[in-house]
């Protein structure tokens, strides 16, 4: 239906908005408060500059399940509610209710740390928000959750890329969507200026939309997008645009069709480079006596994705599925079947990881003190930072020269340096170099004789030639005494060659 290239895109938080995000979480059983979305920028196959809202895309890591033996429904609650705990520890609200974990839902996938000969299963977690993924790997990896160390994968892959591997999309490729809704461009309430759609006289539903995905990059019959000629079920006039951009839409990530080039590719036939060399693979393990089923246990406790013998048939996905993140509406809490929630976070963990790690913020940037942190580096440097105001240090005016014009909205206050402080003390010796270097040297008149300078010893009888010259020189430089007298030329060549 719907065509925009890729040129740049990020993502933000937002409320969720009804039709296009997952407004109630049924495994959390609770209201969503903030939901992912993201932003991409581009033009439509026609030109059409164009910013798309996709909806429905959380970030999500992998981690080794290990609730055998437990309920698993039960289990996974509880780890999210963990996460929740100790995020909230973490970052300075141990109090808050705050939920970080979308939903955890189980699937099965090869591990890639290590060597194994069938599949594991894993607990795939989805956040709320992107820029907590790595803050949920640490604890993760430092023991605080659920008093366990866990591995996790694909917790470097940053939230939009695994959405281009997820959708497969590319950078500068069209983005094709099943179905769009558009923001309009007048104002909230103005009806006036808002044209009637009831009765498109040329209505986009007529063009080939229903043809192949690669007519727009082959130069087929292109869709220009009309706001007066759009009908208004295509239409969001409760959602305020945020940019300047001619099209504005929203779409959820369900609708994007590109992830259809890759499911129905089906299978693919081995090449014969492929089965002469698992030929030779498996003549070399019939040589050397090898057998996978026994060396079974010893690679079990090679690897952190250890797996029982038995395990119990837990309903699983595929790790790679993309999985839907349909709307849904806020359903009544079924207070009957839900378990209370309980949280296993080791804080010890928690303060050792704050104290080793930058990712997380520091206690100046958060709204409430942690109990946790009253002993930790962190929070003596703040204290430290919060009595220099307390020093004595203020702002001094600058002082400017008269003759000088400021330029409008030019500061006249700032920071005292070692410059302004030494300022006096150079003008001082710049006022007496000034002085120095202004007077001649030989304007002295022929009728004074020159009175014998102090430390200047007069020429005698049997000096040598060098002497002399050294003495002629010395009589040269003792010019007018009066401004000698009193006149302190300052050392600026290095120590001073006598003490006094």
């Amino acid at each position: 239906m719907f065509a925009v290239r890729i040129v740049t895109a990020d993502f933000y938080l937002a409320s969720p908005i009804k039709d296009l995000d997952v407004c109630y979480s049924e495994f959390r059983e609770s209201v969503v408060k903030k939901v992912p979305v993201v932003r991409i920028f581009g033009a439509t196959p026609a030109g059409q500059k164009t910013c798309l809202h996709l909806h429905g895309v959380f970030p999500y890591i992998y981690v080794p399940y290990d609730g055998y033996g437990q309920q698993p429904e039960r289990y996974l609650r509880q780890v999210a509610f963990s996460i929740d705990r100790a995020l909230n520890v973490a970052m300075g609200n141990p109090a808050s209710s705050d939920q970080h974990v979308f939903k955890v839902v189980l699937v099965s996938g090869m591990p890639f740390y290590g060597y194994h000969s069938k599949e594991k299963r894993f607990m795939k977690i989805y956040l709320y928000n992107p820029r907590m993924v790595k803050r949920v790997c640490e604890l993760l990896q430092s023991g605080a959750v659920m008093n366990k160390m866990y591995q996790p994968h694909e917790g470097h892959i940053p939230y939009l890329l695994q959405l281009f591997i997820d959708f497969n999309l590319y950078g500068m490729n069209l983005l094709n969507l099943g179905a769009v809704k558009f923001r309009s461009s007048h104002p909230k309430g103005d009806a006036a200026a808002a044209p009637h759609r009831h009765t498109p006289s040329i209505s986009p539903l007529k063009t080939p939309c229903t043809s192949k995905l690669n007519d727009s990059t082959l130069g087929g019959t292109f869709v220009r997008w009309e706001e007066s000629a759009l009908p208004c079920s295509l239409m969001l006039d409760e959602v305020e645009r945020q940019s300047t951009c001619e099209l504005e839409v929203d779409a959820v990530a369900v609708d994007v069709l590109n992830r259809l080039e890759i499911e129905n590719r089906g299978f693919v036939t081995s090449t014969e480079s492929e089965k002469f060399f698992m030929k030779r693979v498996e003549e070399i393990l019939k040589e050397n006596d090898f057998d996978v089923e026994d060396q079974e246990d010893l690679l079990n406790e090679m690897t952190l994705h250890s797996d029982p013998r038995t395990p119990e048939a837990l309903p699983c996905t595929p790790a790679n599925a993309v999985e839907e993140h349909r709307p849904s509406q806020p359903e009544p809490v079924r207070s009957s079947s839900k378990v209370p929630e309980e949280a296993v976070v080791d804080e010890e963990a928690i303060l050792s990881l704050l104290e080793n790690s930058q990712t997380f913020l520091p206690l100046s940037q958060t709204s409430c003190h942690s109990p946790l942190l009253d002993s930790s580096q962190d929070q003596a440097f703040i204290e430290l930072l919060a009595g220099l105001e307390n020093d004595g240090f203020c702002r001094t005016p600058v002082r400017q020269n008269p003759q000088s014009h400021s330029l409008p909205g030019a500061r006249t206050y700032d920071c005292n340096s070692d410059e302004e402080e030494a300022e006096p003390e150079m003008e001082r010796d710049e006022a007496e170099l000034s002085v120095i270097m202004s007077q001649r040297w030989d304007n002295e008149s022929p009728d004074h004789s020159p009175t014998p300078r102090h430390g200047v010893r007069e020429p005698e009888e049997g000096f040598s030639d060098e002497q002399h010259e050294s003495s002629d020189e010395d009589m040269d430089w003792s010019g007018n005494n009066s401004l000698f007298a009193n006149l302190s030329i300052p050392q600026l060549d290095g120590a001073a060659d006598e003490s006094s």
